[in-house]
């Protein structure tokens, strides 16, 4: 069955893989497909059958969506106009945005993270939750220092500034979702607290990704907002992506390309910047600050 969608560009199709990419247009609506090779060969105008527009539109939760991670740049500018239009109905609609972002399926009624004492790590890595723990442990007072010293990470990450606070990492959301992870660092900063979405410096993830992550896990902090160091305040979303990173250089091309959305997203959402200040014996200098144009 015919679809409302067209092919506007073959974004990638290769004799020797399984799946051809194509980028699909539906009026302003832009999205990216993968079809298997041996189903269906599609050239520019083709209408797409339902089945593969189905497939992104019915079974993931939004910021799941393979396009939502797309870098071909027009799919990249749809995807931030997008989620600028998912916050301005929200203003209207207050339950818009949970039920576009929050996967129904509840895996959990509740869940608390144990972040007490760090487990220290066994092997090098430079993942995500590797960097986060790790930023969190090692400039926090209330962590065991012993096993900081003992522990073979390399490199660790210093925090030199005090303006930040640090006040926790990888906190859930209460319910555990499925497919729904956790906020990667909790900070504060001139009294208000953020709830953080934290990229390494070599991702290749897209603006449009960790604004729709933060956006999704930001919508159940209940149990977060019982946390004493919150003191009857709410977190408000937030993105971190390190200086020079691809998220940064993203960032400041579409805050000029795209400046009515992206300060419509801004406004919803916070901008953080990671800089990296001494990197020597294997102990980074870091400090985090509110991205400034």
């Amino acid at each position: 069955m015919a679809s409302d969608y067209k092919v506007i560009k073959i974004s990638r199709r290769r004799k020797d893989e399984t799946n051809a990419s194509y980028i699909v247009q539906n009026g302003e609506k832009i999205d990216q497909i993968k079809v298997p090779q041996d189903e269906v060969r599609y050239e520019k105008g083709d209408v797409v059958d339902t089945k593969y527009i189905d497939s992104f539109n019915k079974v993931k939760l939004y910021k799941d969506y393979q396009k939502i991670n797309c870098n071909e740049e027009i799919v990249y500018k749809s995807n931030l106009k997008e989620i600028a239009n998912f916050i301005q109905k929200s203003y209207k609609e207050p339950a818009f945005l949970k039920k576009q972002l929050l996967w129904e399926k509840v895996l959990r009624e509740s869940q608390t993270p144990n972040h007490s004492k760090c487990a220290g790590k066994k092997s090098n890595d430079k993942k995500e939750k590797t960097i986060c723990r790790c930023m969190y442990h090692y400039n926090s007072e209330s962590t065991d220092q012993s096993v900081c010293k003992n522990c073979s990470l390399r490199p660790k990450w210093h925090k030199i500034s005090n303006n930040i606070n640090i006040l926790e990492y990888e906190y859930p959301t209460t319910r555990k979702y499925e497919n729904v992870g956790g906020m990667d660092l909790i900070l504060e900063y001139n009294n208000q607290i953020y709830a953080c979405e934290i990229k390494p410096e070599n991702s290749t993830e897209t603006l449009a990704r960790m604004f729709a992550e933060i956006l999704t896990y930001t919508l159940d902090t209940e149990r977060l907002e019982k946390e004493s160091f919150m003191k009857n305040r709410k977190p408000k979303p937030a993105i971190g992506f390190f200086e020079n990173s691809k998220q940064h250089k993203a960032f400041n091309k579409y805050k000029s390309e795209l400046k009515d959305k992206m300060d419509i997203i801004c406004e919803k959402i916070s901008v953080f910047i990671i800089k990296i200040k001494k990197n020597e014996n294997e102990i980074i200098d870091f400090q985090i600050e509110p991205y400034t144009n």
